[in-house]
């Protein structure tokens, strides 16, 4: 139970307030209320409690719905915010994020712990003194660790009135070395309020009259609204700079917050978080109208789909939601809400479908070329955007499938999700024969180092040559250099792909797994088909 004598022998134990002083104390506090309050709904914890709090203050969280749609469903998150009223913005945040998924947690000022059925989303600081104690550390580092929201308000205090208006303090970093471990995406939000003219008075005589009179704010606010934004999710890759310091850092996250909080462009690149899942039963519904290909031993099913002028189409919907959480998870992505193009709506989709979870695991886009030339000539395929071709290329226009966008969305990862897709396209081929040749592009991703990139097209260009080329890159790749070319004999396929591996494993890198397998089957037939184009504009290079 809340009361001032627990918060001042935790937070002052050496003072001995007077009677009459406890009194002053106990009514800024609004000590009776808060008790009042805990009886009466003595039962609620957490998010529950945050919700009635609201509701007991008649405060209305206003929270735009686009805003809200920034909030990711799942994984590690940082969120950073200013600070301009107190205890209610971690009220409001912590709100703000319910709606949309429950492990959250914030940072924020040791003296709200004695909010005992709140406690368990707060992890205590002493803005105090300075310290923060392992103990709240170690707590900041499982949330994170378990892919929980953590949300820090990092000028540690309340804003203050300057001579530039009401801003933060100078901003802790400690959120930056915990998102930089987790390799978390940042969520900027700012909270459009400010405290009452008593309150930055009283910032000028004392640092600690302040701290009292930060609950008498909070109440102040009743029957009123607290607008709340959201600006859109910085990815690790564009935040995190090693030739910066963390100081630096720092103060280029609170510029970030300040540009978006006047409408303008922020500092780092950002992303808009992906939408929200498709109905479940909208899909199976879609699905089961589709062409079977196949069935799997663990009961997943292979479906062939296409849109055929749906005006609503939730399955391409869902494709392009998974599609962008894959790639994102690779260092690539479009940045966009799904990742879908012009193509989608023509191209087929071979869909590996889980009947038991509900879930499309991943797929495969195709298409047969002749098909799309008929329909729309050469600029209807999606490989003739990346490269022009030869008039050679004419048979296999005519006898031949495009593959691309393949993705097994990440919670399907090692689990024989690509090795299902492709019999899916082997079971195509077997219905119908007539088709000879697949082609089509396949990524590195661009969140590689570019010594990476390097070494995986100075392979295959050595191994897999383009002698007699059939398609050329719009935007050719740059010729390997010398010293990369070097790393590899060019005598024997297996030491120099062995030698690749050990490359890329001390960079932390791998061969990309469709670069494996697709390399397997043209070892095999003992084509030379790579050709290697530059990206603008998309995280990856082809």
């Amino acid at each position: 139970m809340f009361s001032l004598d627990n918060v001042i022998d935790d937070l002052w134990p050496q003072a001995k307030p007077a009677l009459w002083q406890k009194k002053v104390l106990k009514k800024l506090l609004h000590e009776e209320e808060f008790q009042q309050f805990a009886a009466r709904h003595h039962h609620l914890k957490g998010l529950d409690t945050v919700e009635q709090v609201l509701e007991h203050l008649n405060i209305r969280c206003a929270i735009p719905a686009h805003d809200l749609e920034q909030i990711p469903e799942h994984g590690p998150l940082v969120i950073i915010a200013n600070h301009p009223t107190g205890t209610l913005d971690g009220l409001a945040l912590l709100y703000a994020v319910s709606r949309v998924r429950r492990d959250v947690k914030v940072v924020t000022n040791r003296m709200l712990t004695h909010l005992e059925p709140l406690s368990s989303l707060f992890i205590p600081v002493d803005n105090i003194n300075g310290r923060t104690a392992k103990a709240a550390l170690q707590q900041m580092d499982q949330q994170l660790q378990n892919g929980g929201v953590l949300i820090f308000f990092p000028a540690g205090e309340v804003s203050r009135l300057t001579r530039r208006g009401i801003r933060d303090k100078k901003w802790h970093s400690g959120f930056i070395k915990l998102a930089a471990k987790y390799r978390a995406p940042l969520l900027p939000a700012w909270i459009r309020a400010r405290n009452s003219a008593l309150f930055y008075a009283s910032t000028l005589i004392s640092d600690s009259l302040p701290l009292l009179l930060l609950m008498q704010q909070m109440f102040r606010r009743r029957n009123g609204s607290l607008p709340v934004n959201f600006g859109q999710q910085i990815a690790w890759s564009s935040w995190f700079d090693p030739q910066r310091s963390v100081r630096e850092l720092t103060e280029r996250c609170y510029r970030h917050l300040e540009l978006l909080a006047k409408g303008q462009p922020g500092v780092f690149k950002s992303e808009s978080a992906i939408a929200r899942p498709e109905d479940r039963a909208l899909l199976k519904r879609e699905l089961g109208r589709a062409e079977t290909l196949g069935r799997t031993a663990d009961g997943k099913v292979i479906y062939l789909w296409q849109r055929r002028g749906q005006e609503d189409a939730p399955v391409l919907r869902e494709l392009g939601r998974l599609r962008e959480i894959a790639f994102r998870a690779v260092g690539e992505g479009s940045g966009k809400r799904r990742d879908v193009d012009g193509y989608d709506d023509d191209y087929l989709h071979l869909i590996l479908w889980d009947e038991e979870d509900l879930e499309i695991v991943g797929a495969y886009r195709f298409m047969p070329t002749a098909m799309q030339l008929e329909k729309r000539g050469l600029t209807g395929i999606y490989s003739y955007s990346l490269f022009h071709y030869d008039a050679r290329m004419d048979d296999i226009l005519q006898h031949g499938i495009e593959l691309g966008r393949s993705f097994i969305q990440p919670r399907y990862w090692g689990r024989r999700g690509l090795d299902y897709l492709w019999s899916g396209i082997g079971a195509y081929l077997a219905r119908y024969p007539h088709y000879r040749y697949l082609f089509g592009p396949v990524s590195i991703s661009g969140g590689l180092p570019p010594s990476a990139r390097d070494l995986l097209v100075a392979f295959y260009r050595l191994w897999f040559p383009a002698t007699h080329p059939l398609a050329e890159s719009r935007r050719p790749y740059p010729a390997s250099l010398p010293d990369v070319l070097a790393q590899f004999g060019g005598e024997d396929y297996n030491d120099d792909l062995a030698r690749l591996k050990s490359l890329l494993g001390n960079l932390g890198c791998a061969i990309p797994p469709l670069y494996k397998q697709y390399s397997e089957v043209l070892r095999a037939g003992r084509r030379t088909v790579y050709r290697f184009r530059q990206r603008p504009g998309f995280q990856q290079l082809r």
